[in-house]
């Protein structure tokens, strides 16, 4: 067993106490039908530590996954790429460029700085892991200068479009769609949207 896996291992049952299930380097709790949380280690090479590794954190929605796949039957669990909202657990938050996580398995202080952020940042997904507060960061996106702290991977309208059509508010997201078509006429999402209402 490699030392990566043996720390997920160590790190597993406050994961599994929340809900989540272990496949591999990857954790999923589904929160509604089709609507999934990711916690995803990913593997990093580098001598300046024992253990290097990234975190990624997805919220999958049915929505946007069968947007994605367009109908066809998802051949595999989500990941934290497939993610309507994603992040990555980065050492330092507040760093331009968002490095892995270099510990040292037998640093009982580092690994229980980590799991704290661990667990803050699983506090943040249990929160994000709402289609209302999915829908309110998308609104809040579209006011943001710098986008990409948002965590939502689609344009503001076409998240909007997507999560109102998910809710049952066909006349939402049509305008949700139309809007996000009247600025870029060719988004993929806004067609989908419409082809839906």
């Amino acid at each position: 067993m490699s030392s990566l896996s043996r720390f997920i291992s160590d790190m597993a049952p406050a994961l599994r106490r929340r809900g989540y299930a272990r496949r591999g380097t990857t954790f999923r709790r589904e929160f509604s039908a089709g609507d999934w949380v990711v916690v995803e280690f990913q593997a990093h090479r580098s001598p300046a530590a024992p253990l290097s590794f990234y975190v990624n954190l997805g919220v999958t929605l049915g929505c946007h996954t069968r947007f994605v796949l367009d109908g066809s039957p998802a051949s595999r669990p989500p990941t934290a790429a497939m993610g309507f909202w994603s992040r990555r657990l980065a050492p330092d938050p507040t760093a331009m460029l968002q490095g892995p996580w270099l510990l040292d398995p037998d640093d009982g202080p580092a690994v229980r700085d980590f799991a704290l952020a661990l667990e803050s940042h699983l506090d943040e997904l249990d929160r994000i892991a709402d289609p209302t507060v999915l829908l309110q960061l998308s609104r809040e996106k579209a006011l943001m200068t710098d986008k990409s702290r948002s965590g939502i991977t689609l344009p503001a309208e076409a998240a909007e479009a997507l999560l109102l059509l998910d809710a049952g508010d066909v006349d939402g997201a049509g305008r949700a769609a139309r809007a996000r078509l009247a600025v870029h006429p060719d988004n993929p999402v806004g067609a989908w949207v419409l082809d839906r209402v």
